[in-house]
């Protein structure tokens, strides 16, 4: 077992959501990081994918495991985060599935990639908040639904949702954006409802269950939008009297960094979003590889035009081989919205055909 999150100076490791060093395994698969024993790191998924995956019961001997055999978790008395560790741990099995898929393990991947699709089983279509329909909700084991307040922050350690709502959960599909999209009703109405969570405060985008939400508009064509809400997050969040929450594991310093270099991971894939930098000139030193200069012209946080080493990128994303193959990207900044990166949305992550 290798645990996921460590508490400094404690012999203990607690798990706030799921398996996160699926996604560390995978990325490093995805993005070909050379040195790694892949046999033995696959081993570690699949463990997790057969043998974890079990909650708040802390992989106890023993410990039920209606996730491994449902795809989702029940709610219960006792239940503790059950819609989050759900969405968790689907995107773990992504992750699991992408390594096995890559090394030959074929009935492995298809069982994972499955198993990654059964979030969709907790979004109830009938339920309604501020005039929008469907979201995360909690489901006990004979399928009925629990009623709860979309906008109640239950906590840490509490009944359905970790340190967050199911407004925020219900934007949660890493691994399945496009999903999530065509639920709340395809491409305008999944920004009206995205923008209207942003301007009536019902996300708590400081936090780690929200940190992808703003690249989520990459997806629906307005990476304009996307660079507006990471302005607004940064400045008014991170300030010189420190970050706003813990830095576990290092998340509020590194979301902070690649907010202002003009970059964003989509943790275990190969897929970075392309914002725009704070800082007239950033430079990116890789081991084993040349440095990476990222520059920046113009005024405001919108961006206008984007050359990766000198050829124009219409697009905002990009894949991590052309980002390591590069040693330019430069920016043209605007104080207004722009039509750049606008129509070539990301590349979907799960096949359609596992």
């Amino acid at each position: 077992t290798v645990p996921d999150t460590f508490i400094a100076g404690v012999n203990q490791f607690r798990e706030q959501g799921g398996n996160g060093i699926d996604q560390i395994i995978a990325e490093a698969y995805v993005r070909k990081i050379p040195g790694i024993d892949w046999p033995a790191a696959y081993s570690v998924l699949k463990h997790n994918a057969d043998h974890r995956r079990t909650g708040a019961a802390f992989d106890r001997k023993g410990a039920p495991a209606p996730y491994r055999e449902l795809g989702w978790i029940p709610s219960g008395e006792k239940d503790v985060m059950s819609v989050s560790f759900t969405q968790e741990y689907a995107q773990n099995d992504f992750s699991a599935a992408l390594v096995a898929a890559g090394l030959g393990h074929a009935d492995d991947a298809r069982r994972y990639f499955a198993r990654a699709q059964k979030w969709e089983h907790l979004w109830n279509p009938a339920v309604e908040s501020d005039g929008f329909t469907g979201f995360m909700m909690p489901r006990r084991a004979d399928d009925t639904w629990v009623e709860f307040d979309t906008k109640k922050y239950p906590g840490s350690w509490q009944p359905y949702f970790y340190e967050a709502n199911s407004w925020t959960y219900s934007f949660f599909a890493p691994h399945q954006p496009e999903r999530l999209i065509e639920l709340v009703g395809g491409r305008e109405k999944f920004i009206a409802r995205l923008q209207h969570a942003l301007d009536k405060n019902l996300l708590k985008l400081d936090n780690e269950p929200s940190f992808l939400i703003p690249q989520l508009f990459h997806h629906v064509g307005r990476p304009d939008l996307a660079a507006k809400t990471l302005h607004e997050i940064t400045g008014k969040s991170f300030t010189l009297r420190g970050y706003p929450g813990d830095d576990d594991s290092g998340a509020m310093s590194s979301y902070y960094v690649w907010s202002k270099i003009g970059l964003f991971p989509n943790a275990g894939q190969d897929l970075y979003y392309v914002n725009g930098p704070a800082f007239p000139r950033v430079v990116v030193r890789r081991p084993g590889n040349a440095p990476l200069t990222i520059t920046r012209t113009g005024e405001g946080f919108y961006v206008t035009s984007v050359k990766l080493d000198g050829k124009p990128l219409d697009r905002s994303w990009l894949r991590h081989a052309e980002l390591a193959a590069a040693t330019r990207l430069d920016f043209t900044m605007g104080a207004t919205p722009s039509t750049w990166g606008r129509s070539t949305p990301p590349p979907r992550a799960l096949p359609a055909t596992p």
